[in-house]
């Protein structure tokens, strides 16, 4: 590959396929997906998105929200909007539980049906906790019960919002952060 290649790639100013991704990746001992990810809007449909990381899913199922400018490589599919909790217990450990942070929703009955018999959503109540559980109706209207099969149950409880979980990955690599990828460009 010559230099003024190389200088089209850097500047895309030339398409980079997968193929050719590839082939570099090997080169350089990084997956193809790094190579072609970008913030910008019209990144290589092939390459990694950038998936912020938001909090964490903790010993219990709570969901621990912190600011940070982490971010994974998310797959091609992923909607516009997705986030990851990192979870942190359990035979899950190190995967990512990935949901749409622009598609939060009122509890309805149409969530309860959706949701089935497993943990499709995660649930803001209005105590201000978040958890990543089964939902269940109580027996007192516009209340429900956080439940899951190894842990206690949380009763009674009036849900602020659910969010959708959209994809469960294990944890890929780190992405480098904007600033870190300015810092680079300056150099």
């Amino acid at each position: 590959m010559t230099r003024e290649t190389i200088r089209r790639l850097e500047e895309r100013d030339t398409w980079l396929d997968a193929e050719r991704a590839f082939e570099i990746g090997l080169i350089l001992g990084v997956p193809k997906e790094a190579l072609g990810f970008s913030y910008a809007q019209d990144a290589y449909g092939w390459a990694a998105r950038v998936l912020p990381v938001v909090g964490s899913i903790g010993d219990g199922d709570e969901v621990m929200f912190e600011q940070t400018s982490r971010c994974r490589a998310g797959a091609a599919h992923l909607p516009a909007g997705s986030v990851a909790l990192e979870i942190r217990h359990g035979k899950m450990r190190g995967w990512l539980l990935v949901y749409n942070e622009r598609s939060l929703e009122p509890m309805t009955a149409d969530v309860l049906s959706r949701q089935g018999a497993n943990e499709y959503f995660i649930s803001h109540i209005t105590d201000g906790t978040t958890w990543w559980r089964h939902i269940s109706p109580a027996a007192e209207q516009r209340l429900f019960h956080l439940t899951s099969r190894h842990l206690d149950a949380i009763h009674d409880v009036q849900i602020e919002w659910v969010a959708k979980i959209v994809a469960i990955q294990t944890a890929s690599f780190e992405l480098p952060t904007r600033e870190q990828l300015s810092d680079v460009g300056s150099q």
